[in-house]
């Protein structure tokens, strides 16, 4: 009677630890299933360009003739050509912030930093947070793309440069 119930104690245990395993199994599958549907959505296009009537113009992009997208710098600093730091800068003029600014929607969208400037607009002076505020906080050589679609942005780094990529579509930068 004894041996009996052991068995029957080691298959219970057996049926609920496979049980756990099934269990485990269809979350794992579900939560796969919620990444890659999440990763679809991110394909929607926020700011949708047509193919024709884009119009590139200094920091403005048109559709049409009308305004649809301009950049907006803030916080800019011009180095002369003999200041100490002018070297470590391709361009002479950087910025502590860079912003879209859509039209249509009425919308202020950051690019950098990330976290936006809005407090220090409001007191109307830049005030650096944390270490990677000083060199490090700069966004220059800005560009926007000839179908108006792109945003490029170069940051200075501890070994070099790094190039971003704004895509004006999507709202995200890569």
């Amino acid at each position: 009677m004894e041996n009996m119930k052991r068995k029957h104690s080691v298959l219970l245990s057996y049926y609920s630890m496979m049980k756990k395993k099934q269990i485990l199994f269809c979350i794992i599958i579900c939560l796969s299933l919620l990444y890659c549907f999440s990763g679809c959505a991110i394909n929607n296009k926020l700011y949708p360009l047509p193919e024709q009537g884009v119009k590139v113009t200094g920091e403005k992009i048109y559709i049409n003739n009308m305004p649809f997208a301009e950049l907006k710098y803030y916080f800019s600093a011009g180095l002369s050509k003999h200041a100490g730091e002018a070297y470590m800068f391709a361009s002479s003029v950087q910025h502590r912030g860079l912003a879209i600014y859509y039209y249509d929607n009425n919308k202020l969208v950051w690019i950098f930093p990330k976290r936006g400037l809005e407090t220090d607009i409001k007191k109307g002076h830049y005030s650096a947070r944390g270490d990677s505020d000083g060199y490090f906080g700069w966004v220059y050589d800005v560009k926007i793309s000839q179908d108006g679609k792109y945003v490029y942005y170069k940051t200075p780094g501890m070994f070099y440069n790094s190039s971003h990529k704004y895509l004006v579509e999507y709202g995200i930068s890569q």
